[in-house]
């Protein structure tokens, strides 16, 4: 995915200063897995459109980044499983005390 070896250490820098100050404040961590959750769904709602779509025409692959959706059953899958990631994410992010 990141071929350039700097960019990778930059990423991996970000997010680790992400999660440190989402493990330190509960707002951001709730703000976090609430977009989260939201990039999870519209995936997992896209890829069964797609699937469905799919399933009723001539299925064309879809690409995206280093992963290829070549079948039916695989988008389906994919997006049944981010779908029930995304859900799970949302529900999540609104356990625990509410935020004052």
């Amino acid at each position: 995915m990141l071929e350039n070896p700097v960019a990778a250490l930059l990423f991996g820098f970000v997010l680790g200063i992400l999660m440190t100050i989402a493990l330190s404040n509960p707002h951001i961590a709730r703000a976090l897995g609430k977009i989260c959750a939201f990039v999870l769904i519209a995936a997992g709602a896209g890829l069964i459109t797609w699937a469905i779509y799919g399933g009723a025409t001539e299925f064309q692959s879809l690409e995206f980044g280093p992963i290829v959706f070549v079948s039916v059953a695989q988008a389906l899958g994919w997006g049944v499983g981010c779908l029930a990631g995304g859900v799970t994410a949302l529900v999540l992010a609104f356990v625990g005390r509410p935020p004052r």
